[in-house]
């Protein structure tokens, strides 16, 4: 059923991880001037008015669209629960690599250029999506055995 629980936990964590890429996704300042990371390049922030791209990030691009569409995707597979079960345990692992690549990325990129990297709360928001993904897991195990025992009822 789309009314359920586990579908505002999904559509909470399609809000986060969508949220990305509208947001910095890190700060970073040293002798070499400003740089921010948005969720597809690394730019150089120092001159306000034209920002330059230093660096493409391609596959963490990639991988916030991914996690977004499949919990868009997983919302309207409220008929087939095992599916929607495998969807949403593989964008869980999903999110948990993009957290691990955006801090990677930031703290080699950070060394690359050698400057230095502030945190930014926004590491945190793909954590978040997974433990809600990882909620919506849950509902929807608990939903498919309620399921199956009422069938063996019968």
């Amino acid at each position: 059923m789309i009314q359920r629980k586990q579908t505002l936990f999904i559509l909470v964590a399609m809000i986060l991880t969508g949220s990305l890429m509208f947001q910095s996704l890190g700060n970073f300042s040293g002798e070499k001037g400003l740089f921010e990371m948005v969720f597809y390049a690394l730019r150089d922030i120092t001159n306000a008015d034209q920002p330059t791209v230093v660096y493409y990030l391609v596959p963490l691009a990639s991988l916030v669209v991914l996690t977004t569409v499949l919990n868009l995707i997983t919302i309207f597979l409220y008929k087939n629960r095992p599916l929607q079960m495998r969807v949403c345990g593989i964008n869980v692992g999903i999110q948990l690599g993009l957290a691990a690549i955006m801090l990677y990325l930031q703290m080699q990129l950070a060394s690359d250029i050698e400057v230095e990297w502030v945190f930014n709360y926004t590491m945190l928001l793909p954590v978040l999506a997974a433990v809600l993904d990882y909620l919506a897991y849950r509902g929807i195990s608990d939903d498919e055995a309620l399921i199956q025992s009422l069938n063996r009822l019968r």
